[in-house]
């Protein structure tokens, strides 16, 4: 069963690291936010490395053209 502890910690880290980032990069987060998340931050190594992992899913993001403005040639709105 300690598997399945260790797999059920995993998701809790990373769903609460997305709850964490949703936040923090909101324009919402008070001072509050920030100490409590300061404070998640340093109850268990999963919790930062799970928030860098968004980090860095978030900034590969940032290579990837504007699927708004960018149409494939093969696009059928080409067509109107």
């Amino acid at each position: 069963m300690a598997g399945t502890s260790e797999a059920s910690a995993e998701r809790a880290a990373r769903d609460q690291a997305l709850a964490w980032f949703v936040r923090m990069n909101s324009g919402d987060a008070t001072q509050a936010d920030a100490a409590r998340f300061s404070a998640w931050l340093g109850e268990d190594p999963r919790h930062r490395r799970e928030y860098d992992r968004l980090g860095g899913i978030w900034s590969d993001l940032d290579v990837l053209p504007d699927p708004r403005t960018a149409r494939s040639a093969f696009s059928p709105l080409n067509d109107r």
